[in-house]
């Protein structure tokens, strides 16, 4: 039996607001189809691979630095054309430079490492030079620059033993010499904190009060404490980065609580910081690779994720179109449900992750997650997400109608173009909501579209102040008419 649920427009409940202008809405790793990605409405993308060893393969001679800005100028110069910003992440992966010398990997994919005693120097100059390079001031700027670069994060996931080759202090060590280094050649700069996986931990939480048991459950599994005690002191001093930045699991009821401990945390502590969200996973995730509390509680079993799998990476398979669809369905809806959750819980800005499919990466859900298939074709998740940016993009407010019983209601309000604009699904079966908007109609449009790009949409009229809308798991868009 469908269920009722009766929406009023209440101004009083919670919301976020945040300027009109202001782009919300990025990519991670853009490197190719800038121009299809930048007409989605793409503002934001990450530049994620700058490693200090390929700027600088050799140490300095004499106190001469031999800097090779080829590969950074290219990628610039290319994605500035179309108006995009970026948030570069800078590696110290050195075969000569730090204390952990990436030898066996050419400095590409190594770990990360503190700068060698002899070189903290070095180090601090390839920071300055770098911020002065592409910071937009006249002086030593990159020829043909347009569109100054000025979000710079010091390394990825350093609590993660692959990504980072040392300990937590060293690494506070290494961030407040690329602070000071920046803000010396650029003070406008902004410093991210190393991005870090942390709303897996809070998969499946219902109430503020769950908290306290998941994190119990944490502590309990070596790697997880590890991560989370890492990320903790991470947080211990607001004085060297101006942004915190974290990787959302695949579950996304996890991350307003994720936002929720890091503001608890960061307020304990005395500052407050932006919050942004980094590599947003737009697909669901196979197994390995999840959070302590994801692996145990999120909807997809781990037999059935296995068996999907390899349906999946079978392309003879005979069900692999049957589950494909599927996937690139359940894509699509994370696509807009990731993003308006963050967004109405206060952060800044999304990464959605990938453009392309990882297709060699070792964690299987990456091989899938791309919004264009492997020809440079649109998926039904890139659709969605340019369908998302399309209608709310601009929005100077959130308010969060309901988060409860699977059921998830948003109002956004876009100042400048007058518009009101509602997102909302049900994860529990289908359900009839009533809303109460201020206008004359509504228009009703489907985010998951299929390859076609085509959206299901249809106009209803609002009769006796209020408009029946029924409910699944696909995220609606509601359009008021005034």
């Amino acid at each position: 039996m469908i269920g009722v649920f009766i929406v009023a427009l209440l101004f009083s409940m919670q919301g976020v607001g945040l300027t009109a202008y202001d782009p919300h809405f990025g990519i991670s790793g853009l490197s190719k189809n800038i121009e299809l990605f930048s007409n989605a409405g793409i503002k934001w993308a990450k530049m994620g691979n700058v490693a200090w060893g390929i700027v600088e393969p050799e140490p300095p001679k004499k106190g001469i630095h031999r800097y090779d800005w080829s590969g950074t100028d290219r990628w610039i110069l290319e994605v500035q054309q179309y108006g995009i910003n970026l948030k570069v992440i800078l590696h110290a992966v050195s075969e000569w430079g730090t204390t952990h010398p990436a030898k066996r990997r050419k400095g590409k994919d190594a770990a990360s490492a503190h700068p060698g005693n002899k070189y903290i120097g070095d180090y601090q100059d390839f920071i300055s030079n770098i911020v002065e390079r592409y910071d937009g001031d006249g002086k030593d700027d990159m020829p043909g620059l347009k569109v100054p670069v000025k979000y710079w994060q010091i390394g990825s996931e350093v609590h993660n033993r692959p990504m980072w080759a040392g300990t937590v202090e060293e690494y506070l060590s290494m961030l407040k010499l690329g602070y000071e280094s920046a803000k010396k050649a650029d003070p406008d700069s902004k410093i991210i904190l190393a991005e870090f996986g942390f709303s897996g931990f809070f998969c499946d939480i219902r109430e503020e009060k769950e908290i306290e048991e998941a994190l119990k459950m944490v502590m309990k599994d070596p790697r997880s404490e590890h991560t989370y005690t890492f990320i903790k002191t991470l947080l211990r001093d607001g004085r060297y980065f101006d942004i915190v930045s974290f990787h959302p699991g695949h579950c996304y009821n996890g991350i307003p609580w994720a936002i929720k401990e890091l503001n608890k945390e960061m307020n304990e502590r005395g500052y407050k910081r932006p919050i942004w969200i980094g590599d947003m996973a737009s697909g669901p995730f196979f197994g390995k690779g999840k959070g302590l509390t994801e692996a145990k509680t999120d909807k997809y079993k781990e037999s059935e994720e296995e068996e999907k799998l390899n349906i999946m990476e079978s392309e003879s398979h005979p069900k692999h179109k049957e589950v494909e669809k599927w996937y690139r369905k359940e894509q699509a809806r994370l696509s807009v449900k990731k993003p308006v959750v963050a967004l109405a819980h206060g952060a800044e800005k999304i990464f959605l992750a990938n453009p392309f499919d990882w297709s060699d990466y070792y964690l299987p859900s990456f091989r899938h997650f791309g919004l264009l298939d492997r020809k440079g074709n649109p998926r039904p998740a890139f659709y969605a997400y340019k369908l998302l940016i399309e209608k709310v993009g601009g929005f100077s407010n959130i308010n969060i109608l309901s988060e409860k019983d699977g059921r998830y209601i948003y109002r956004f309000l876009i100042k400048e173009k007058n518009r009101e604009v509602y997102l909302l699904w049900n994860e529990n079966g289908e359900k009839e909501v009533r809303l109460s908007p201020n206008g004359k109609r509504v228009r009703i449009t489907n985010t998951v579209a299929m390859d076609t790009g085509i959206f299901s949409e249809n106009v209803r009229e609002i009769s006796g102040d209020e408009v029946k809308i029924d409910l699944n798991s696909d995220p609606l868009i509601v359009e008021v008419i005034k």
